[in-house]
């Protein structure tokens, strides 16, 4: 059964959908002892001017696979326990979709990032074709190519820009009423993808990811 969607009063009408990844592409975790029971995280350069010019602009929405318990506690402290400050909504682990697919002969099921799921939840938006999602893993998104920016993943660079890059990519775009999702990675991946800090979205995903493949 899935989880209730974290939902959250400010969503704003008439604007695109932004649908954040939250590991390695906003923050990085990193345990303090070999349990793997207690953790910190570093925060990517530039994480809370993205987010507090783009909240102006967009429903910014949480698309985690992780699960609930943990990704609040991360959630919160961006947040400042402010709920709804920055994301309208949040979707986590139980909200993944799959396909089921035959690998070596073996069926398995290759789990994904629906942007359905998000779009399907937000009463106000402009649609599909206003609506971005980023994320680092190259699996989570290949089902959303035509609305999905790979942005490289996240460990503990200081000097990391990523953020700053796609600030005003973004900024254009929502400004933009006429230009869709598509016509925005079409003008601006070979740009992004050349500064090393995005990837370039492949067609196919050559390997299959299980559920254990995209968890934390």
């Amino acid at each position: 059964m899935f989880n209730k969607i974290a939902h959250f009063p400010n969503i704003f009408k008439n604007k695109p959908i932004l649908i954040l990844d939250m590991d390695e592409t906003l923050i990085h975790t990193y345990y303090n002892d070999n349990n793997d029971t207690t953790y910190n995280f570093y925060i990517r350069p530039g994480l809370f001017n993205f987010l507090n010019v783009l909240k102006k602009h967009y429903n910014i929405c949480i698309f985690t696979a992780a699960t609930k318990s943990y990704a609040d506690s991360i959630l919160d402290y961006i947040e400042n326990n402010e709920r709804g400050k920055y994301f309208i909504k949040r979707f986590y682990r139980d909200h993944l979709s799959y396909n089921t697919v035959i690998n070596n002969g073996i069926e398995e099921k290759c789990f994904y990032k629906n942007i359905y799921t998000v779009i399907n939840n937000i009463q106000n938006h402009l649609g599909i074709n206003k609506t971005i999602i980023v994320d680092d893993l190259q699996q989570n998104i290949t089902f959303n190519k035509n609305n999905a920016i790979n942005i490289a993943p996240f460990y503990d660079n200081s000097n990391d820009k990523a953020l700053f890059l796609l600030l005003p990519v973004l900024i254009n775009f929502a400004c933009n009423k006429n230009m869709d999702a598509k016509t925005l990675l079409d003008n601006n991946m070979t740009y992004l993808v050349g500064t090393g800090f995005f990837n370039k979205i492949e067609d196919n995903i050559s390997d299959i990811y299980t559920f254990e493949d995209i968890l934390i």
